[in-house]
């Protein structure tokens, strides 16, 4: 399982001239994806991609609310099988596809006991599963980088699994905004590109670089370059960029810029 927590190549401070915030693990990093869409072989890979990335969003989001204390344990274990998008994100974070299965036949376990619950089982079967279903929910958020508190039992310490702990320092709405501003960025490439970034000097044929402030709120500017493979001056003035246009240029929609 992919670490959220984990510093990466990663960092929101390279979207945008002067911002700092908590990296995100798994901002760059490339949501599992099976042969069929690799991305030398198939065109709709970027799809497949933004897809997984979008998944990834929900999980953040719920993390955000059991940080405020809009949720708790209880009620992520639920939204395990709830709909199918909390254990989507989970699946789409899996680092192998061994672990994409393991981490599905789980899941399915724990709804498919779940949903016994609803025609029989008594007060002893349902302590079991509400437990299973909150083990299950710390085995997916340890690895992540989330910890939980400790409680006494029978005179030692153990693990509460009623109360995870999302790290103080995870600036999770950045996060998330760095994720929506990928997906779009994966939807927007041409069917024919084969990476999410085509380096600009195997480009080196498209004329004088532009300046950073035209490519600022551009969908195809990531970390001071362009995913197209045109050049970009990030040292440029705002002077210079006066008067200069490039026809590649999507803006971004507002809510996502940079703030």
């Amino acid at each position: 399982m992919l670490s959220i927590g984990t510093v990466s190549k990663f960092s929101p401070a390279n979207e945008g001239a002067g911002r700092s915030s908590t990296c995100c693990g798994i901002g760059e990093t490339r949501p599992l994806g099976s042969v069929r869409y690799a991305r030398d072989s198939h065109p709709d890979w970027a799809k497949v991609e933004a897809e997984k990335t979008d998944k990834i969003v929900v999980l953040l989001e719920k993390l955000d609310d059991l940080k405020a204390g809009r949720l708790d344990a209880e009620d992520l274990s639920a939204a395990l099988t709830r709909n199918g998008q909390l254990g989507e994100a989970f699946m789409a974070l899996a680092g192998s596809d061994s672990e994409f299965q393991t981490v599905g036949r789980n899941i399915e376990r724990l709804k498919t006991a779940r949903e016994k619950l609803r025609t029989k089982g008594g007060a002893a079967e349902r302590s079991r599963v509400r437990e299973d279903g909150l083990k299950l929910l710390r085995e997916l958020l340890e690895p992540l980088g989330v910890t939980y508190a400790k409680k006494d039992s029978r005179g030692r310490q153990v693990t509460d699994n009623t109360k995870p702990i999302v790290p103080p320092t995870w600036d999770l709405p950045e996060m998330i905004l760095v994720l929506e501003r990928q997906a779009v960025r994966l939807r927007a490439l041409p069917k024919g590109q084969k990476e999410p970034v085509i380096v600009a000097w195997d480009n080196p044929l498209d004329g004088p670089p532009m300046p950073r402030q035209v490519c600022e709120n551009c969908v195809f500017f990531h970390q001071n370059a362009c995913c197209r493979g045109f050049s970009t001056d990030w040292q440029s003035s705002a002077v210079e960029a006066v008067g200069r246009r490039c026809d590649q240029f999507k803006r971004f929609k507002i809510e996502l810029m940079l703030h």
